[in-house]
């Protein structure tokens, strides 16, 4: 069986078995999976991801699973996290280089404190910037492929890739890959401005966030996309579900479409929790509403 052979694979990191996925889960939801791999370096990555294609093992890759929902049935193959990723930033002007990964509010940081405007739109958004890349998250219109001038990544073969600005295609919600593969690096580009302004920009949008979204309770952002006629949260309010539950996962009182865990929610809680909204606004206007987050695991 392929999981005896893990210990054959060159690799510095940590592999860890049979670990609930809900560590894992900014939403504190998932069940397990057979084995977590923590790559500390580029050659680590390849090593696994080469293993896995010669075995057939089936890769999951999470990152702060800030919009992902993780199935009560977990993964039964290799769940890899670049959290424990030797990570390098270099600020070159007003450009963000990184190789490896870190949270979003971190590289907000970074920006702020080198003069660096366009990051803003960031803030209170839990996520890390290489998934946030592979997703294209994004909010008030703008999305971090705007940001984005060039990406490395590692197919399933465990081969790496460099992709430049002139052959970066992403739309709503949807990054650059359109297989599978792992963006371990990026260049990000914004423009020079200056911090004091940065910083009320900020603040700005954290104010309007804190008030206007659930961002002290796990959830997992928007669940459902807006489109150009309609805007989801106001048909899902409208529809009178704020704080409809199914188990211990509501309806955001503060925002209809959020989801929030209130301790102790499954996976299928939510899975029913969509279905019943979802029912209940199109009986009530006729719109379907499509997901915005991602569903994966066995």
């Amino acid at each position: 069986m392929w999981i005896d052979k893990l210990k054959d694979v060159s690799f510095d990191g940590r592999m860890m078995h049979n670990m609930s996925l809900a560590s894992l889960s900014y939403l504190n939801i998932g069940g397990v999976a057979k084995v977590v791999c923590y790559p500390l370096h580029v050659e680590d990555l390849s090593n696994i991801l080469n293993f896995c294609f010669c075995f057939n093992v089936p890769v999951l890759v999470l990152g702060n699973a800030s919009n992902t929902l993780l199935s009560d049935a977990g993964w039964s193959g290799v769940v890899i996290s670049l959290k424990h990723f030797l990570t390098k930033i270099t600020v070159e002007n007003d450009s963000i280089e990184i190789l490896g990964d870190i949270r979003l509010e971190k590289l907000l940081a970074i920006a702020s404190k080198n003069n660096i405007a366009g990051f803003e739109f960031l803030t209170a958004i839990p996520g890390v910037v290489m998934a946030s890349i592979n997703g294209n998250a994004g909010a008030e219109k703008c999305s971090i492929s705007d940001l984005l001038m060039e990406y490395k990544y590692m197919d399933i073969q465990g081969c790496s890739h460099s992709v430049s600005k002139k052959d970066i295609l992403c739309s709503y919600r949807k990054g650059p890959l359109q297989t599978f593969g792992i963006i371990y690096s990026a260049c990000l580009k914004g423009e020079m401005s200056q911090k004091d302004l940065i910083q009320k920009s900020v603040k700005e949008k954290w104010e309007y966030r804190r008030n206007r979204q659930p961002i002290s309770e796990r959830s997992l952002g928007c669940v459902f996309k807006n489109a150009t006629d309609y805007c989801a949260g106001q048909l899902i309010e409208h529809a009178g579900l704020k704080k409809k539950s199914v188990g211990d996962v509501a309806v955001s009182d503060i925002h209809a479409n959020f989801f929030v865990n209130n301790g102790r929610g499954k996976s299928i809680d939510f899975l029913n929790l969509i279905e019943e909204v979802r029912y209940c606004v199109q009986n009530k206007f006729g719109v379907f509403l499509e997901l915005e987050i991602k569903k994966v695991g066995d």
